[in-house]
């Protein structure tokens, strides 16, 4: 099994290496170039997603100059791909918890948590579990709104509570891909018309077969 990619976004050169260091025989870290880094440009480089875990460093303006923190990054990531497992790294944690807004405290988390022998596996394992439960949640996403489609396709039929279980499964795994895109009508998913079926049937398929595509590409 190949190791998980974590993306680390620092400006300093020797925080990176310290942090492939630490974690050598643990992840595949990759990196950005901070020499001519645009904020526009990082934000389509991450919306890629070839990685499984992304982390910022709070920290990006000091050195680099390049008129950001990481916490601007990771919030406009968040919009487009909510559910992603995500984390805004700091040496000075309790600072960035109380000036950061619009993102979860919890996932701010302090560089004493990796450079200490004692915390680091605590660390790796949060990283670990996070994703792991990312793609099963996937899993069972795609799973159950494919049985959803085949027995709204039935003469049985969907109950009110399945409906709207339809409804919230198709709105997270078009969040999975973007937030910004387009989701399935709910008149469409509610409409039990045969022409509207068949329309939710077939986006159905389409956003499960590019949900796995992502997947093989994240895998690679």
């Amino acid at each position: 099994m190949n190791p998980l990619k974590v993306m680390y976004i620092d400006e300093d050169e020797g925080e990176i290496r310290q942090f492939k260091r630490k974690f050598i025989d643990v992840f595949e870290v990759e990196t950005v170039d901070f020499s001519d880094i645009q904020f526009s440009n990082l934000i389509d480089k991450l919306s890629e997603k070839e990685f499984d875990y992304l982390i910022v460093d709070y920290h990006l303006n000091e050195k680099s100059g390049c008129g950001f923190d990481g916490d601007a990054v990771l919030i406009d990531f968040l919009r487009r791909f909510p559910h992603f497992p995500t984390m805004l790294l700091t040496n000075q944690d309790q600072g960035a918890i109380e000036s950061v807004k619009g993102l979860d405290i919890e996932k701010v988390r302090s560089k004493k948590e990796y450079l200490s022998d004692e915390l680091r596996p605590a660390f790796s394992a949060r990283i670990i579990a996070k994703v792991e439960q990312y793609q099963n949640d996937i899993k069972e996403a795609e799973e159950k709104l494919e049985q959803l489609a085949q027995k709204r396709a039935t003469d049985i039929g969907l109950s009110a509570d399945e409906e709207d279980e339809s409804i919230r499964l198709d709105d997270f795994l078009d969040e999975i891909l973007d937030a910004d895109a387009r989701g399935i009508p709910k008149e469409v998913l509610t409409s039990t018309n045969d022409t509207r079926l068949g329309e939710l049937l077939t986006k159905t398929d389409d956003l499960i077969n590019r949900l796995k595509a992502y997947e093989d590409i994240s895998q690679q």
